[in-house]
């Protein structure tokens, strides 16, 4: 089992979801210590150890807020992963990937990136498609790529148009600029948890 995974790899949520857990555990068990410490030593809350409990509550409260925005969020299906590997094994795929937007964390499925397109598929209910597309947009037009961005929420329109954008990519007997799909992946992921 690998053991680090990098934004966009299968796997990623999960294993930060679990580092997450692992932190605020950490981190409870260091201040509750500390805390315990000071005062069997000094009989009272007052003491040097107390001050350090409380100044590492911060830390831990960056790892707390992680792991509450990561709950929620469902690591990748493995069709929706085998699907798109088959559809499109040329273009850049990125997977476990929760894209932060001004409103709330939004989970995605999959998101397919060409040298003209960047689609995305995810499966939540109550997303705002368009306003996720403008919001990914804007973030990247912020580091002056200008990119199409769709969201699909349906499985076989989103399979329907990464495989167009294969095919148009095989039969243009062109290959993937890939300084600019690597640039917009690393933008894409700077907007990411």
């Amino acid at each position: 089992m690998k053991m680090k995974y990098n934004k966009g790899e299968s796997g990623y949520l999960q294993e930060k979801q679990k580092r997450a857990w692992i932190y605020v555990i950490l981190f409870a068990a260091v201040i509750a210590a500390l805390l315990v410490a000071g005062v069997l030593i000094w009989g009272s809350n007052q003491n040097v150890l107390t001050v350090a409990a409380v100044v590492m509550v911060l830390p831990a409260a960056r790892f707390g807020v992680n792991l509450i925005m990561l709950a929620s969020k469902k690591p990748s299906d493995a069709g929706v992963i085998r699907q798109t590997d088959e559809a499109a094994p040329d273009l850049m795929r990125l997977y476990d990937m929760v894209i932060g937007t001004s409103k709330k964390p939004v989970g995605t499925e999959a998101i397919v990136i060409s040298d003209s397109a960047l689609c995305i598929y995810e499966t939540q209910k109550d997303t705002d498609t368009s306003f996720l597309a403008d919001q990914v947009n804007n973030f990247l037009h912020g580091d002056s790529i200008f990119i199409n961005v769709n969201v699909y929420t349906d499985r076989a329109k989103f399979m329907n148009r990464i495989a167009f954008l294969q095919q148009s990519l095989e039969t243009g007997g062109k290959k993937l600029r890939e300084d600019r799909v690597g640039r917009i992946r690393n933008s894409l992921s700077a907007m990411c948890l």
